[in-house]
């Protein structure tokens, strides 16, 4: 047996073992953790699990190493003198519908942050592991809804935290996966309408459960586009990706040019992510050379001429232009016959 043989089945007898991990689960009830911000797609998590693509084993992994981050944040808080309570404790958010008390809501906290040598507060936290690249861009609570739609169930699930245990704010715990970690607040009453509708939209989901009938697309594109109900034929929202209103380009260059940047627009944002950080670093330590590791880096300050020119006079020369953005993004054709 040659060692790239070995090599070879040592990642085969692990993808064979996480493949055999592959389950649904059954969801009788909106949890907190899968809060979207569409209504019908929670209504098919709890009526249709079978017809929910299966996690690849990549995901797979990737939650297997999340669970062991989360393992091991807690771990650093015991280390760093914090008491943690609570771990894991379920809860429920009830609401009468038609005169009977219903589950709207439900999930498990990770943990409070007890009475301890730092401060008096119990806050609940929730431990997220994030690649590098979105870890460098979230440093407040509002910048998971700069990123979409996948993003906003972080902030929504510790706002169900807070919401059911009446609880003003909670704490992220993020971590790179690279041993660096920063705490983030969520403050409820910051996020009262965001957190009013999530409650909606569970409440429709249950409804609709009951009835046996889903509720009203959410009417999002930019939702519908990614959502596994769609792509599942479940729900067949009533909008056209491509209607009159959207021109066609069949232009093979174009889509050639467009499929290379996608490949890219990872590698490129990595980068950006990384760029910054670096730069800020090496203008902390001046000018001049240094080398690191099989680098050489340079640092040295230019001149520039700036114009401080006062409002008013600025306001006198002012005049209005016009410039074209453009913005792409890959869409995932809908299912045949959609």
């Amino acid at each position: 047996m040659t060692p790239q043989t070995i090599s070879d089945q040592m990642a085969a007898v692990r993808r064979q073992r996480f493949e055999r991990q592959r389950r649904q689960f059954r969801q009788d009830y909106p949890r907190a953790s899968s809060l979207t911000l569409c209504a019908r797609e929670i209504y098919h998590q709890m009526s249709d699990p079978d017809r929910r693509p299966e996690f690849s084993v990549e995901l797979l992994q990737r939650f297997r190493r999340g669970h062991e981050v989360e393992t091991l944040v807690v771990r650093e808080l015991l280390e760093d003198g914090w008491d943690v309570l609570e771990a894991q404790r379920p809860f429920e958010i009830k609401e009468e519908i038609d005169g009977v008390n219903t589950v709207i809501c439900t999930g498990h906290i990770d943990g409070r942050l007890g009475n301890c040598i730092h401060a008096q507060a119990k806050p609940i936290f929730e431990v997220k592991s994030m690649h590098v690249l979105y870890w460098n861009k979230v440093n407040e609570a509002a910048d998971f809804w700069r990123h979409g739609g996948f993003w906003a169930r972080y902030p929504l699930q510790l706002l169900m935290y807070c919401y059911a245990y009446d609880e003003p704010w909670g704490l992220f715990i993020l971590d790179d996966c690279m041993g660096h970690q920063k705490a983030i607040p969520i403050v409820l009453e910051d996020w009262l309408d965001e957190t009013e509708a999530a409650l909606r939209r569970c409440r429709a989901a249950v409804i609709g459960k009951r009835k046996a009938e889903p509720p009203d697309y959410c009417g999002d594109v930019s939702v519908c586009r990614e959502c596994w109900c769609r792509q599942a034929g479940l729900c067949m929202p009533p909008m056209d990706f491509t209607d009159n209103a959207t021109g066609i380009i069949e232009d093979v260059d174009t889509v050639a040019a467009l499929d290379r940047m996608d490949e890219l627009k990872a590698a490129h944002d990595e980068y950006a992510a990384l760029d910054r950080p670096f730069k800020d670093g090496m203008k902390a330590r001046g000018a001049g050379e240094y080398v690191c590791g099989n680098f050489l880096i340079r640092t040295k300050e230019q001149q520039f001429a700036r114009f401080n020119i006062p409002d008013d006079v600025k306001d006198k020369y002012k005049d209005k232009g016009t410039k074209v953005i453009t913005k792409w993004e890959r869409v995932t054709p809908a299912p045949a016959g959609a």
